[in-house]
């Protein structure tokens, strides 16, 4: 993916230095983590530059990362060797997942709203297809997405993130939304990344497109494919929402 190959070398700042060690990520699945055996196998397909794959990686489990953004899976490769952790990243769309990775997984996660870049649902149908093939008969997939219908109807036109401080540079990243008219349209966000370094402020800008569904079409398509045991936390009033599901 073009705009997130752009986007890798500076998609760090997204994140606090908590979140970019994996801690938010370990605290909020610790009860499925712990669940599982230590010698349990885990997909990250949507390991973007890498913090949560190592997370697990350094929790003793066997892991493997893949990302459709090239420029993300060379971020993911340089963070894991420069801990000293040796894990396969692997570039593929979710689509292609059967054939780039030879394993069955008893975890897949698929997280950081990335299921909104599928295009439309036939897009959507097919990646979850290609998700479903990555894991074990009674295996769990992990997924979370923005909601979608809850961010449409409020329209935002700016989100902060927080602050972040490192190598002596300043960043605060923001995101500014630009709705298009109707909810299935393919939706714009420009992420602008301001930077104050000693005298110097500076700008850099990503334009990152998402297409947004509905909460019930994600749980028809997840049925479709072969999901059971669908548990979610999604209500109307929240901003985010994660779904579990088991491949049948």
């Amino acid at each position: 993916m073009e705009q997130y190959d752009q986007f890798s070398a500076d998609y760090h700042w997204l994140y606090s230095d908590e979140a970019l060690a994996g801690k938010h990520f370990l605290k909020q699945f610790n009860d499925i983590l712990k669940s599982i055996p230590q010698n349990s196998m885990i997909l990250d397909c949507s390991c973007g530059i890498g913090q949560n794959t190592i997370a697990l990686a350094e929790k003793g489990f066997t892991v493997y990362g893949s990302d459709a953004s090239q420029g993300m899976i060379e971020q993911a490769k340089e963070r894991s060797k420069s801990l000293n952790k040796e894990i396969p990243f692997i570039k593929s769309k979710w689509a292609e997942l059967p054939l780039k990775i030879d394993h069955s997984f008893d975890i897949t996660f698929c997280l950081g709203n990335s299921i909104g870049h599928c295009k439309n649902k036939n897009e959507m149908i097919s990646s979850f297809k290609g998700i479903r093939s990555t894991l074990k008969t009674g295996g769990l997939l992990v997924l979370d997405s923005r909601n979608w219908e809850k961010l449409f109807f409020s329209k935002p036109r700016f989100t902060l993130t927080g602050t972040g401080l490192r190598n002596n540079i300043k960043c605060i990243p923001l995101y500014v939304w630009n709705f298009k008219e109707h909810f299935e349209d393919e939706q714009l966000i420009e992420v602008v990344l301001i930077f104050e370094e000693q005298t110097s402020i500076y700008e850099r800008h990503y334009n990152i497109t998402y297409y947004p569904f509905k909460y019930q079409v994600l749980l028809e398509i997840l049925k479709e494919v072969g999901f059971t045991s669908i548990n979610s936390n999604f209500t109307e009033e929240k901003d985010l929402y994660t779904i579990t599901a088991k491949a049948c």
